[in-house]
């Protein structure tokens, strides 16, 4: 029977979160980019109208806008956002594990 530190179990505790974060994380990213994704192609037919914003304005421009819509744009979302999520993670758990290691 092997007997464990508290500091290992905290370790373990925090590792064990910090994995949780990482898939719930992907996962939100992935479908948010997908979401995103598809809702910009409809708006990209469909066009935004700002018509009652910008009408009495001096601004020569169309009062519908259509936005732009590529694959690259799913693909960098997705990287930006999963990138983000996971270092987040990684340095909540680090400056956790620092603070744990200082009290102690």
């Amino acid at each position: 029977m092997k007997i464990y530190s508290l500091f290992e179990i905290f370790t373990s505790l925090l590792e064990s979160f910090v994995i949780e974060g990482t898939i719930i994380g992907s996962f939100g990213s992935i479908t948010g980019s997908i979401a995103g994704y598809f809702l910009t192609m409809y708006l990209a037919q469909k066009g935004i109208n700002f018509e009652g914003s910008i009408k009495n304005t001096d601004l020569v421009i169309s009062y519908v806008i259509y936005p732009d819509v590529k694959f690259s744009f799913l693909i960098i979302s997705f990287f930006m956002a999963t990138i983000v999520s996971t270092s987040l993670q990684y340095y909540l758990l680090y400056t956790q594990r620092d603070l744990h290691i200082m009290k102690h």
